[in-house]
């Protein structure tokens, strides 16, 4: 278990005012890794438990066809991921991760299993995953739903949400402390691919899952009395998560892969709603988390692989950018309701959580792209990205106002852009970035060969200034 933390160094932080600036950085998250990853990313999966413990789930030692070895991470409360308990699920598997955990701080984990096509459910209540019953025949699970959903009931017991290959059905497995006792959930026009579930309050379970004949998400509903509901289609695309609010209301997550869109709706007197307002333009993968004050916190992964955050709060959607490489993320809610995000970066092999950090907003880095200039270049400008949080502020900073004005800590005659330029980066339609452009000959006339600290000084629309630090680095 290998863990690192990936911080802005206070050393690298500029005060002025009320204002401390990373010097550089792309959002108001902490990041901190919390493993090595050689296996193909299939995302993981998140969860905190009553104590305040992490559970993270997640793939190591690659083999044939992206399959691995699923390693849960436990990180107690007050201690970091350096100190996690790690513990291996048996077998190779090929679903993306799913967990849950019970009252008693069990841990339930589900498997598609390779060796016999079968869905198999693993509980770790005493420091090692051990089988919860027998396995569960799914068939070919390429051809089917890559994994079933897990929960867990009423009474500590898990349940399983699953596609059933041979006849191609959507299926609801209930562990009863000594078998598994299997029930149908919708049969007609091949349903039950990307599975989700998730228990309600009054002992039952709702599904989500994709109809291949419409090709529309179907929810279901488990009465603990009468079973499972008549579906109800809510939208053409794969369902990629459902949970249960505070208030009972159901929220599902929808995504329409051909139009590069995820969907929020939730339900209203027996029927489904639409969010119009939710920014999910250019997600592929998506998972919530309801607050109980009514908070919805949403994690998702563009098209384009970077992760984004989304929340609505008081009826306002705001989007943001959390890091700018990630596949297949997940959501937790702190006891206090602050979201932390987990995810994978493909690019270095690492399993990242990210939290909001305690820094004062408004927040705001910089980013010289590119961080090369050369002297042989015919290149006019010298680019500068000013990233600005909260969202929209960017907008409100005069460009007039923009100056470099110290290099490696020594002040200079200010040296102010030639213009700025306002760009959304992660795609929600509100600019959160001012690129700002300098004459490169003016530049090179202040920056000798080698790496050099350049500080940029401006201020706000309110008048309130800023300053932020980068690395330029001038070659021949």
């Amino acid at each position: 278990m290998q863990s690192r933390e990936l911080r802005w160094s206070v050393a690298a932080c500029v005060v002025i005012g009320s204002l401390l600036v990373p010097g550089r950085g792309q959002s108001p998250w902490t990041s901190t890794v919390i493993a090595v990853s050689t296996a193909f990313p299939r995302g993981v999966d998140f969860a905190i438990d009553t104590n305040g413990a992490r559970h993270c789930l997640f793939y190591v030692d690659a083999t044939t066809g992206g399959r691995g070895l699923m390693r849960h991470a436990r990180r107690d409360a007050g201690v970091s991921w350096s100190s996690a308990i790690v513990t291996d699920v048996a077998g190779n598997a090929a679903s993306r991760p799913r967990l849950a955990i019970a009252a008693d701080h069990t841990v339930y984990v589900a498997r598609a299993a390779d060796e016999d096509l079968s869905e198999r459910v693993y509980a770790n209540g005493s420091g090692v995953f051990l089988p919860v019953g027998a396995p569960l025949p799914s068939g070919d699970f390429w051809k089917g739903g890559m994994g079933g959903a897990v929960a867990v009931d009423a009474q500590g017991f898990p349940v399983l949400a699953y596609f059933f290959g041979p006849t191609e059905d959507a299926r609801f497995a209930r562990f009863d402390g000594l078998q598994w006792q299997e029930e149908l959930v919708e049969a007609a026009g091949r349903p039950g691919k990307t599975m989700e579930l998730c228990a309600l309050g009054g002992g039952g379970f709702a599904a989500a899952y994709y109809h291949q004949d419409e090709h529309q998400v179907h929810v279901a509903i488990r009465d603990p009395a009468n079973g499972w509901s008549a579906p109800t289609a809510i939208g053409t695309g794969d369902a990629m998560d459902i949970q249960e609010a505070a208030d009972l209301q159901l929220h599902v997550l929808r995504r329409n892969e051909a139009a590069g869109t995820m969907h929020l709706h939730s339900s209203a007197g027996g029927s489904f709603i639409e969010d119009l307002g939710f920014p999910g333009a250019l997600l592929f993968e998506a998972k919530i988390a309801l607050a109980p004050d009514g908070t919805v916190h949403v994690v998702g992964q563009t098209t384009t692989g970077e992760i984004v955050y989304c929340r609505r709060s008081g009826g306002t959607w705001t989007r943001e950018l959390v890091s700018t490489s990630g596949y297949g993320p997940a959501i937790a809610l702190t006891v206090t309701g602050d979201p932390v995000l987990a995810y994978a970066r493909p690019l270095d092999g690492t399993i990242v959580e990210s939290e909001r950090n305690s820094l004062p907003a408004p927040l705001l880095a910089l980013d010289f792209a590119p961080s090369v200039v050369s002297l042989a270049s015919t290149a006019r400008w010298v680019n500068g990205h000013l990233y600005v949080y909260p969202e929209g502020l960017a907008a409100s900073i005069p460009v007039a106002s923009v100056r470099i004005t110290r290099v490696d800590g020594v002040a200079i005659p200010p040296l102010f852009a030639a213009s700025g330029v306002l760009r959304d980066m992660d795609g929600d339609l509100v600019e959160e970035t001012l690129r700002v452009r300098f004459r490169r000959a003016d530049v090179l006339s202040l920056v000798p060969l080698g790496f050099h600290l350049l500080t940029i000084e401006g201020a706000l629309g309110s008048g309130q200034p800023f300053a932020v630090v980068d690395a330029l680095r001038v070659v021949p």
